[in-house]
């Protein structure tokens, strides 16, 4: 049965809390901005350059004083003194790769939270693989208690392990975030409020009707037994909301123009997270900063409290939909003519830029870990200082696989064949075809393909066609290798209007790998042609020519032909026929990293003595010198006709006219570039060594 909680449980409000008629001469508004993007200045235009290392979304951070471990959809990502972390998955003992939540015991032993089940995990390695799951659904989050008590919550509910064995906690609910208190008592966050959770199993109840203006939690931070500042989130809005031992509190903030995603506290600092800045919350009494308002005030002791009901093996059941994610939403409007309140006073001061586009923050009590889409992780400490935790698992070795599809949809893929889609200013993973593994992306009239490997048949390609139903399969096919290769990537995809696909293929003899030129398909793929080093029409298929194995770039835009890029020189499929282009044919340096077709019936190379281009049966190299000795490896071509190009000192750009070049002094934060693509829009993809970056006009959805 349900009973009114007593006074006697907590403790007196804080004493040093002042009204916030203390603070009222001070500022009445935060107006912060972001701090600018880098930019180049092209052709009198500014281009502003925003940079991308990071594909995983993060679900939890969890640390000691070795490492630091980030679950993540992609694994469980393990970072010592190091910036570049172990990743651990399913390859390495963990029972899935989709890592949900992660805690870490006093003993230095981490439990991970994954979609098959539970793992321990010490550093880099996996020490007990066989942990029971926890009854309580999807985790949303865990705790490791100083006695070696290990919390779970879920959507299904709350449980506890103890000596091996999970117990249901409490009534069914849905959890959104488990926060510890320095005493050992613990809150938990849910869609519905706050449980409390003090000793001898007695649960305190916080609910929305019950003074908390919110119901859902994104946020919170203990402060004297009893007391808490929280982030919390009704159906239309955000609030900041203080609950001192006797009545909840709710607070918002005049024109605060910031989404706010999240609040911790670092070091000696609460801070409260927008999508691109932090701000520190303060007791009025003693910081300064613009006054939190305060519009809403509990009645005293409605909190429920309760003893909790311990189910062994599992938690009672839950009725009703879970809920999906709530996306943050701005603080609460001030009522107009809103009466004076007698509150605790609050300020709040903006602490320090961060990321672009946030969607996350944890702390492990020292620093704040902050999750940006798209870019990993920035570790805030208490004195507004940062660094970065990036995986980079964006950042390709050498090829930017980028590809426009009809809608024009700008999509990336990683190295690991992880599939992600561009739009409004951030990068997200999409979906890939069941079953594949995607090496490649292409586009024609009829449609936006993926090709890729069937998993459980290493020498089989599967080709697949986004529909308005998602990804559909148009053929698969059994490749005809000699015996001892295996296909082990299809990292190029040319497609011709008449469904004819080209495939470049990468196999494994023995210990060596390497490309093995290209495999020509029908529309149907019941017919292959394998065009390679020692192609023979009667083995590998009428038609079949001999060309370089190797080769780095293909191009098709120049109707009927195939164009190549080799060491050898540019290579022409056409008309029966594989015609090199080398030093014997104007190819100056003939080593080409890059072919592009270009306007005005150019091909265009990108030769080891610099960009050059065919035109009426001859090349023409004809570039200052700064431009040829930047050794650009790569080319593209913009909607107005502008060739670009990337390599180790930077961007080139060529207008018909001029050449420019763009590096570090023209505001590039990494000139070390490896490739270039362009997408629909004019913007200008660049593939660095340690990010990617896109180089365009502002846009305002930022």
């Amino acid at each position: 049965m349900s009973i009114r909680f007593h006074l006697s449980a907590l403790r007196k409000p804080l004493a040093a809390l002042t009204a916030l008629s203390a603070v009222a001469c001070g500022p009445s508004q935060v107006r912060v901005e972001a701090p600018p993007l880098p930019e180049m200045q092209v052709a009198g235009q500014p281009l502003v350059i925003e940079s991308f290392t990071d594909l995983g979304t993060v679900r939890a951070v969890a640390s000691d004083a070795a490492f630091t471990y980030v679950a993540t959809d992609r694994g469980l990502q393990v970072y010592s003194e190091s910036t570049v972390p172990e990743i651990l998955g399913a390859d390495s003992g963990l029972p899935s790769n989709d890592v949900y939540a992660v805690a870490v015991s006093p003993s230095g032993v981490a439990t991970a939270a994954t979609a098959a089940g539970f793992v321990e995990v010490r550093g880099a390695r996996v020490e007990n693989p066989v942990v029971p799951p926890a009854p309580v659904g999807r985790v949303r989050a865990l705790h490791a208690d100083a006695d070696g008590t290990r919390w779970a919550c879920g959507d299904d509910g709350l449980a506890r392990l103890r000596e091996g064995r999970w117990e249901g906690y409490g009534e069914p609910i849905q959890c959104t975030g488990l926060f510890p208190t320095p005493e050992g008592r613990l809150w938990v966050g849910t869609t519905r409020g706050l449980i409390y959770i003090d000793s001898d199993d007695v649960i305190r109840e916080h609910g929305e009707g019950r003074g908390l203006p919110g119901g859902w939690i994104r946020g919170l931070v203990p402060a004297q037994p009893g007391q808490a500042l929280a982030l919390v989130q009704s159906a239309t809005a955000s609030y900041l909301a203080w609950f001192d031992g006797n009545r909840w509190y709710g607070y918002t903030l005049r024109d605060f123009d910031h989404v706010p995603v999240g609040l911790v506290r670092a070091g000696g600092k609460i801070m409260l997270l927008s999508r691109d800045y932090a701000f520190e919350i303060q007791d009025a009494a003693t910081g300064s900063g613009v006054p939190l308002h305060p519009i809403s005030r509990g009645e005293r002791l409605e909190v429920l409290s309760f003893q909790a009901r311990i189910t062994q093996g599992g938690v009672a059941e839950r009725t009703g939909e879970v809920q999906p994610p709530r996306p943050p939403s701005r603080l609460a409007d001030l009522p107009p003519n809103q009466p004076t309140i007698d509150a605790p006073g609050w300020v709040i001061s903006p602490l320090a830029a961060v990321g672009q586009t946030n969607y996350w923050i944890g702390s492990d009590g020292s620093n704040a870990y902050v999750a940006d889409i798209g870019r990993g992780l920035s570790v805030l400490s208490g004195d507004g200082n940062t660094r970065e935790l990036q995986r980079r698992d964006l950042v390709a070795d050498e090829d930017l696989r980028l590809a426009v599809d009809p809608r024009g949809q700008t999509w990336l893929l990683s190295d690991d064949g992880v599939l992600a889609l561009y739009r409004s200013g951030t990068l997200r993973a999409m979906p890939s075809p069941e079953g594949t593994r995607t090496g490649a992306m292409a586009s024609s009239a009829r449609g936006f393909f993926l090709v890729g490997i069937k998993q459980g048949s290493p020498n089989t390609l599967a080709l697949h066609r986004m529909s308005t139903e998602g990804w559909e399969l148009v053929y698969e096919a059994t490749l005809t290798l000699p015996e001892g290769n295996t296909l082990i990537d299809t990292p190029f995809l040319g497609m011709h209007d008449d469904g004819t696909a080209y495939v470049g293929i990468r196999v494994r003899e023995g210990e060596r790998e390497g490309m093995r030129g290209l495999v020509q398909l029908s529309a149907d793929g019941q017919s292959a042609i394998y065009h390679h080093h020692t192609s023979d029409p009667a083995v590998d298929g009428e038609g079949a020519l001999r060309t370089p194995n190797e080769f780095s770039a293909i191009d098709m835009n120049d109707e009927n032909n195939v164009w190549m890029a080799t060491i050898f020189g540019a290579v022409r499929l056409g008309g029966s026929q594989a015609v090199t282009f080398g030093e014997a044919r104007g190819v100056r340096g003939e080593v080409v990293s890059d072919v592009l077709v270009g306007s005005r019936g150019r091909i265009w190379v990108a030769a080891a003595e610099g960009p050059g281009y065919r035109q009426q049966d001859r090349f023409e190299f004809r570039m200052p010198e700064a431009i040829r000795a930047s050794r650009p490896r790569m080319l593209a071509l913009d909607p107005s006709g502008n060739i670009w190009g990337a390599g180790p000192s930077g961007l080139v750009r060529f207008d018909g006219e001029q050449w420019q070049l763009f590096g570090a002094e023209q505001g590039l934060p990494s000139a070390d570039l490896k490739d270039i693509e362009i997408d629909a829009e004019g913007g200008i993809w660049v593939l660095a060594s340690d990010r990617v970056m896109r180089i365009a006009p502002a846009s305002n959805e930022r």
